[in-house]
């Protein structure tokens, strides 16, 4: 194979001195016809002197990988038989794979302590190159990096079968056998360093390795046990020999020589790494504990005698070819509904049964790739969800119970969720029982087919966002114990018709329409979206209307909003895409971010003159807005105010305005014309903030004018052909006069 490539680099040489001409994604400088050049990396650079053989990495970061068997080939690979030195920069971080194998003339090489990283087979067949300095700066060496070099074929340079460089262990020979002590001071284990050594039955790890290539002991089908001392900051090992990292919460390597028929992993691990247990013929049985929650790519391939396997509910995701060629598994049952199973048919072998609930993501897999599926969906389930407070989940009846004293631990939509998440779409009922305090932030958000809750007198408070995306919540009764209702905590429940709050409460009310509000309806706080009125009248006594109190509400075409209003807040109208026109009364102050965007069929809006700023994107994304009436009481339209409003026509901006923001009217295709009237209006600095194809009307020398010329807007004076009244007041002396000097009177209008 390396006689092959070296045939082929030779060709490659021939033809490009028969062309006279560098090969094509070279760059030849004019003052030297025997240098070459380009990148090797993003910002990484090559340059080749023929005439030396010095070949120069610089630049900075990370040189790019190359990949012999597709044909992809480091640039300089037509001067591999010239190449007689390579320098490498400080500021360069790895050398790519493969970048300089077959260099047969290269003789030295300068690695600065910037390099990270040694890539695959990257001097690999460099027959000169008897030399070898590895900095201290170095943490990984790929798969036969130094293979073929003149320092590897020098059998002096090997010590009772091993290759080291300096204070890194490169290669075992395969014919090693019995025990090895790994050298005191040896700082890191290559990639495939005792890769095929089938004799191998024991090895020992000081403290000072602080890094183990991918598969070290790959094929060590002898290998018994791992030990490592108890010193070492980076590794461990157990009585069985498993090497592990140093809190043992990723299992790195099984020694597959081990002859045990079963085992349990631990519960400190987290992580199942990369082919741990590769090849692992004698193990029949392997518990994974709860603890667990990655099965790393390759496993446990090839584990030969492994029979049936649980994966618990912890587990997030499986590896691609995780079980591959286990040809005796006959079963495997996968408790998380969502476990994330890599996308190929090498996951899981073709004969295996596997065991999942209905609708998950194993019974999607082995529809996909044509494997029995049984369905596990009758199996209880439970837990703790706070500290004196538990749970569980009939899988039959879809009954969720939450029992106990005191407080629910709160959730978030993002990695801590609640302990039955993975049975979200199985949930049917909540039911909590008297003694629960709170419900937690988040404790059922997105629970698609959650139908039904009860919430007892002992509830006070109700968490963030805890019923959101319920769409299947038609109804909600708070009772009088309930002191605290956290923000968005009933948002986007498309079929939620009504909350009905108890009499009795002093916090919280409601109306015969379902609408929640604070104890005296100054605050409204939700409108039950599933309702399917076309329009609604907000009661004279609100003067507040909350955040994203209607957001997601796709029946209501108009909505009046009284003159006791003060105050609309963040997202109170977002996405109301039936919504046609809203009036703004006088009494309004204040409009919160995003109150009105994507209110897609809103044809018309009227400002009320209380407000003073047009917050960032508060009608943006209003398709159908075709006019605004912006008061005087405007000082600052932010940013993205009416971006992407492409129904808009025409505006006019009022002297009071100071400032229009960034994407103001962004994407506003149909925007024809623009007046702005305060000629000293601060317009943001950048080509988005007004369409291209609007013309701008202002004064002269305004900001306005100054826009328009420097973003190639077309610009219309409106000074001219306006008449003006002059009212002058009786004057200021600005220069007093004298009897030799006129004297200077400055009146305004």
């Amino acid at each position: 194979m390396k006689n092959a490539k070296r045939i082929f680099s030779v060709l490659l040489v021939m033809l490009m001195l028969l062309s006279s001409a560098p090969l094509s994604g070279f760059i030849v400088p004019k003052a030297s016809a025997a240098s070459y050049g380009g990148t090797c990396g993003e910002s990484a650079y090559w340059s080749f002197d023929s005439k030396t053989g010095a070949l120069e990495i610089t630049g900075s970061g990370e040189m790019e990988d190359y990949y012999y068997d597709d044909d992809y080939y480091a640039p300089w690979s037509s001067y591999i038989g010239s190449i007689k030195t390579v320098t490498i920069e400080n500021n360069i971080t790895s050398i790519g794979d493969y970048a300089f194998e077959d260099c047969g003339n290269l003789k030295s090489v300068t690695i600065p302590n910037s390099v990270t990283s040694i890539g695959y087979e990257a001097f690999c067949g460099c027959d000169s190159l008897e030399s070898i300095t590895i900095p201290d700066s170095v943490t990984s060496i790929g798969g036969g990096a130094f293979d073929d070099t003149k320092y590897y074929n020098n059998e002096d340079n090997w010590t009772d079968e091993v290759l080291y460089i300096g204070k890194y262990l490169i290669k075992a020979q395969d014919s090693f056998s019995g025990d090895y002590n790994v050298s005191e001071g040896t700082k890191l284990i290559a990639d495939n360093a005792f890769f095929d050594c089938e004799s191998l039955e024991s090895i020992t790890i000081p403290n000072s390795v602080t890094s183990i290539g991918n598969l070290a002991f790959y094929d060590c089908y002898s290998l018994e046990s791992i030990t490592v001392d108890e010193d070492n900051d980076y590794y461990s090992s157990d009585s069985y020999g498993v090497l592990y990292n140093k809190d043992k919460t990723t299992l790195i390597q099984y020694p597959i020589g081990n002859t045990r028929t079963s085992f349990d992993i631990p519960d400190s691990v987290t992580s199942i790494g990369y082919r741990a247990f590769d090849e692992c013929y004698s193990l029949e049985s392997i518990e994974i504990g709860s603890s667990v929650t990655s099965i790393g790519e390759g496993a446990f391939w090839s584990c030969e005698s492994l029979e049936s396997i649980t994966i618990p509910n912890s587990v997030t995701s499986i590896g691609g070819g995780a079980f591959n060629l286990c040809i005796s598994l006959e079963s495997i049952t996968i408790l998380n509904p969502k476990c994330e199973i890599y996308d190929s048919e090498y996951t899981f072998p073709e004969e295996t049964v596997i065991h999942g609930y209905s609708g998950s993501m194993a019974q999607k897999y082995a529809e996909n790739y044509n494997r029995t599926f049984v369905s596990i969906d009758y199996i209880n389930v439970n837990g703790q969800c706070g500290e004196n407070a538990y749970w569980s989940f009939d899988g039959e009846t879809g009954k969720l119970e939450i029992t106990g004293s005191g407080k629910m631990y709160d959730y978030n939509n993002g990695e801590f969720v609640a302990p039955w998440y993975n049975y979200t779409d199985s949930i049917k009922t909540v039911t909590i029982e008297s003694g629960i305090t709170s419900i937690g932030d988040y404790a059922f958000y997105y629970y698609e087919n959650l139908e039904s809750i009860t919430i007892p007198d002992s509830v006070t408070s109700i968490g963030e966002g805890a019923f959101g995306s319920c769409d299947s919540l038609e109804s909600v009764t708070i009772p009088d114990s309930v002191t605290n209702i956290g923000y968005e905590a009933f948002i986007y429940c498309y079929s939620l018709e009504s909350i009905t709050v108890d009499d009795k409460n002093d916090y919280y009310s409601s109306d015969t329409y379902g609408v929640l509000y604070n104890k005296d309806k100054t605050t409204l706080i939700q409108y039950p979206i599933g309702n399917t009125r076309i329009s609604f009248d907000i009661p004279n006594s609100v003067t507040s209307i909350g955040g994203g109190a209607f957001e997601g509400c796709s029946s209501l075409e108009s909505i009046k909003i009284p003159d006791s209003v003060t105050s609309i807040g963040d997202y109170a109208f977002y996405y109301c895409d039936r919504l046609k026109s809203v009036t703004i009364p006088d009494s309004v102050t204040s409009i919160g971010r995003y109150a009105f965007f994507w209110c897609n069929s809103l044809e018309s809006v009227e400002i009320g003159s209380g407000v003073t700023s047009i917050v960032g994107s508060v009608f943006g994304g209003c398709h159908s807005l075709e006019s605004v009436t912006i008061p005087d009481s405007i000082t600052s339209i932010g940013n993205g105010a009416f971006g992407d409003c492409d129904s808009l026509e025409s505006i006019t901006i009022p002297n009071s305005v100071t400032s229009i923001g960034d994407w103001a009217f962004s994407e506003c295709h149909s925007l024809e014309s623009i007046t702005i009237l305060n000629p000293e209006c601060e317009i943001y600095n950048s080509s988005d903030t007004l369409p291209y194809g609007t013309v701008i009307h202002g004064y002269s020398n305004s900001t306005a004018q100054k826009y328009a010329e420097k973003y190639g807007r077309r610009f219309v004076v409106i000074d001219s052909g306006v008449e003006h009244t002059h009212t002058p007041d009786a004057g200021t002396v600005t220069k007093a006069a004298t009897c030799t000097e006129p004297g200077t009177r400055t009146f305004k209008c």
